[in-house]
């Protein structure tokens, strides 16, 4: 029954039912995010400053913010108070830079139903974000820089900005630390312009219970390569790990880029699904084809279950 309910809620009409409904809450967001005024840099100012600066990145979206403070888990992470203090430890630092919504500034980039999606949310959540903002230094990258592909209303400036991401990592010997099913850059060409690329295969759900084997797998693997740039996307634990690798390797929390590409990849700017990608905001999304690569296979250093 609830699997039905979740397929329901899930699909597009529905939806769109909801988002229509949060219209009127615009004002209450218009009046809050005024109120707080974060500074907040929008996606290609964020891809820009990695770029050019190579700092680490952490992200904070909506799920860390609810793991923080409302003490919710989200669909591939147990909440843990452990983990919720491991959040709150996480502060800039010169090698390493907070990102969150640029939508806690303003919704103008974004499509519609997404514009509806964050001003229910700043509506309902704002004394969290304005008691994020009392702890850390008011300077935020746009968390959003790796989903620009679902949510960005310009579809020029998508593949502009799509473009942009991938020099992130131009020319880098790159180690990818993922979960299960993730497969950044399998069969698809976000990896071609790399140096060489190793991966650490993590737990494709409550990879924060193996933060410790991770990180130190990490840190030996990463030892050994020349000048590794870090990308990360297992959710709030790339965050942490983001953070506590900043001052030794510039290491980015990715995300669902990959996923976002292979949105594209089909000829989609909205969430389709991908058989063989693990994807959390999906209805059967943990259930994953096979993939025969085998450079795939050969990448992988590690393997943590």
């Amino acid at each position: 029954m609830k699997q039905k309910l979740r397929k329901l809620k899930n699909t597009r009409f529905i939806q769109l039912i909801i988002r229509i409904g949060c219209i009127p809450m615009f004002i209450t967001y218009y009046i809050h995010i005024k109120r707080i005024d974060l500074n907040v840099k929008n996606a290609e100012e964020t891809i820009n400053y990695l770029i050019n600066n190579k700092v680490s990145v952490g992200r904070f979206g909506d799920g860390e913010f609810n793991i923080l403070y409302s003490k919710k888990p989200i669909g591939f992470q147990k909440y843990s108070d452990e983990l919720s203090r491991a959040l709150a430890q996480v502060r800039t630092t010169e090698k390493f830079k907070i990102a969150i919504p640029y939508a806690y500034k303003t919704t103008r980039p974004y499509k519609f139903l997404i514009k509806c999606f964050w001003w229910r949310y700043v509506t309902f959540n704002n004394r969290y974000i304005l008691e994020f903002k009392k702890q850390h230094e008011d300077d935020y990258l746009d968390t959003n820089f790796s989903r620009v592909i679902t949510e960005l209303a310009d579809k020029k400036e998508v593949l502009i900005l799509t473009d942009k991401v991938k020099m992130i990592w131009e020319n880098r010997n790159v180690l990818i630390v993922e979960g299960e099913f993730t497969r950044f850059g399998v069969n698809n060409d976000l990896l071609s312009n790399t140096k060489s690329v190793k991966r650490i295969i993590a737990p494709a759900e409550d990879a924060f219970n193996k933060f410790e084997e991770i990180y130190k797998e990490i840190d030996s693997t990463a030892e050994t390569m020349e000048d590794p740039l870090i990308l990360i996307s297992l959710g709030p634990t790339a965050t942490i790990l983001a953070y506590k690798l900043s001052n030794q390797f510039q290491t980015i929390d990715i995300g669902h880029f990959d996923l976002q590409y292979q949105y594209l990849e089909h000829g989609y700017y909205h969430k389709v699904r991908i058989k063989d990608r693990y994807d959390n905001e999906s209805v059967n999304g943990d259930k994953v084809a096979d993939i025969h690569s085998s450079k795939y296979e050969k990448e992988i250093v590690t393997i943590i279950r």
